[in-house]
Parts: C-alpha cells; sequence; structure tokens
C-alpha cells in the first residue's frame, strides 16, 4: 500500500507539472479517461474479461475524448506534457485493481494511512528541495518563516510519531 501511495505521488506530480503547459480542460479530460485505463489494466493484469457494460462505457469515454481532443485543441499542446499528465489516471487504475483483490487484508482506515503516507513520503522531500518561490506567496529566507510550511508541519511531525 505505501508503495501504491508512492506511486499516485509520483502521478499527482506529474498532472499537477502538466497542467503548466496544457490548458486545464484537457486534463480533467485526460485525468477521467482513468475506467478506461481500468478496464485495459484489469483484463490484463487480473484477467478478468469486461462485461459488455465496462466495455460499452470506455468505448463511449474514448468517443468523448476524440470529439473534444482534437487536432486543432491540441495544436501546441507538447506530447510530453500529455503522457505526464496520463500517468496520474493509470497509476489510480492500478491502484483500484489491486484494492479490488488486495494482496493483504488491511482495514479501509488502514489502507488510506498507508496510501497517504506514500504520498507522503514522495512530496513532501519534492516540496522541501524545490525553491522557496514555487512553495510560499512570500519571498522568505527560508521555509520556517513561511507561512504555507508552518501549517504543515504541524500535522505532518504529528503523522511521523503518531502513536502506534
Amino acid at each position: 500500500m505505501l508503495g501504491l501511495g508512492m506511486l499516485n505521488g509520483i502521478g499527482a506530480y506529474c498532472y499537477f507539472d502538466a497542467l503548466q503547459t496544457i490548458p486545464v480542460s484537457l486534463a480533467i479530460l485526460i485525468y477521467y479517461t482513468y475506467p478506461v485505463f481500468c478496464v485495459i489494466i484489469g483484463w490484463g493484469w487480473r484477467k478478468r474479461r469486461p462485461c459488455r457494460n465496462a466495455s460499452l462505457a470506455a468505448m463511449l469515454i474514448l468517443i468523448a475524448v476524440s470529439l473534444v481532443a482534437t487536432p486543432e485543441t491540441l495544436r501546441g499542446v507538447p506530447a510530453s506534457a500529455i503522457l505526464s499528465c496520463a500517468i496520474a489516471p493509470l497509476v489510480f487504475a492500478g491502484h483500484i485493481q489491486y484494492l479490488a483483490k488486495p494482496a493483504q487484508h488491511i482495514p479501509a482506515t488502514g489502507r488510506i494511512a498507508w496510501s497517504s503516507a506514500g504520498h507522503l513520503v514522495i512530496l513532501i522531500p519534492m516540496m522541501l528541495l524545490s525553491p522557496l518561490s514555487s512553495c510560499c506567496h512570500k519571498a522568505s529566507v527560508d521555509y520556517m518563516d513561511c507561512w504555507e510550511f508552518q501549517s504543515l508541519r504541524q500535522p505532518f511531525l504529528s503523522l511521523c510519531f503518531w502513536p502506534a
């Protein structure tokens, strides 16, 4: 579960990084292709042949994408940004497939905790290694002076030292 959370953290980073170069409307459209990825991953990894309704839903999603993502709307959008954006729904679909039949029985609260911890393992170091100007609105000398960092610091420390 920690690994899945880490992959979701990477997917979230890729998604928001892609938003710097592609329109939000296209990013949202790409993200909402996750049911198609879910059907494909379920078929390939879990050997679950998609039922008629799942296949039809996947086809309708692909038709909707083809109606909106035309050559005119994609003009000037880097293919690398589209692929980067597609990592998030791909990872999310994999996460859904895993949770449909997990290798271990973990209660829902435990799954959420492990997945969230995986996000933190990826995203907090990224934040701490980023230039301060990309994380805070004001020009501060260091992270400790930054209000946004201070607001995250206590909940993060509480999570790290949570009693077992």
